[in-house]
């Protein structure tokens, strides 16, 4: 995984807003470090060029995510970035019942490395159950574990008959959420939070602002992302 400076733009002030991106990406570090134990120990593997996991699903995230997508997204594709501050998705691209930055070709993911925790964690994340215990289920495209007949293990049987405990998505939001504890947790389609987090990032980068955390957006926008 790139460090963050090679993810965000350099143009983002330093402030909480940058504080706090870094946080999420030390979270996303550990999910992918995590996940690459579980492989590892467990043989757990996507099927070759599978991206079914992308197909009819459009993510969810926090305002957090979405920033972090977002700055990503400025850096990586700047005139798609600003198109979407503008003007947001387009009709078409919010009926399909897939994320508008889902690929058919092997890659899949056009912002792979700005993606959400919960698109990093598909097909290796376990769950907590009530009592505390962990468990994990072979997604249906994945193939049995050598001399295994079992898909699915939970508690003791995780770690025995796997090796490792998969990364849990629960903690890991926990984590998410621990970076700016006072930030609602409310999660939204990546459809309706990317462009306004797109705007609150193009206007940092662009003026060089103090992160205005809770305060209004700046007025205008518009003006904003179209200068320089």
């Amino acid at each position: 995984m790139k460090q963050v400076h090679e993810i965000l733009p350099p143009g983002l002030p330093f402030g909480d807003l940058m504080d706090a991106l870094s946080g999420v990406h030390r979270v996303y570090e550990r999910a992918a470090l995590e996940m690459a134990a579980f492989r590892d120990s467990s043989g757990v593997a996507c099927p070759d060029g599978c991206g079914s996991c992308c197909e009819s699903f459009i993510p969810d995230l926090t305002s957090l995510e979405a920033g972090y997508l977002a700055a990503f997204l400025s850096r990586a594709a700047p005139a798609r970035a600003l198109e979407l501050a503008l003007d947001g998705f387009s009709e078409a691209e919010r009926d399909e019942p897939h994320c508008p930055f889902y690929r058919s070709d092997a890659a899949h993911c056009s912002v792979y490395e700005g993606r959400p925790l919960i698109c990093r964690l598909f097909g290796y994340s376990g769950v907590r159950a009530k009592d505390g215990s962990s468990s994990f289920a072979l997604c249906r495209r994945m193939d049995a574990l050598p001399g295994r007949t079992a898909r699915s293990w939970k508690g003791e049987d995780l770690g025995r008959e796997l090796g490792a405990v998969p990364p849990l998505m629960s903690d890991l939001a926990s984590e998410l959420q621990a970076v700016r504890p006072n930030e609602s947790p409310e999660r939204r389609l990546l459809t309706d939070a990317l462009p306004e987090a797109l705007r609150k990032v193009l206007f940092l980068a662009g003026f060089g602002a103090k992160d205005p955390g809770d305060e209004p957006e700046p007025e205008p926008l518009a003006p904003m992302p179209r200068a320089g």
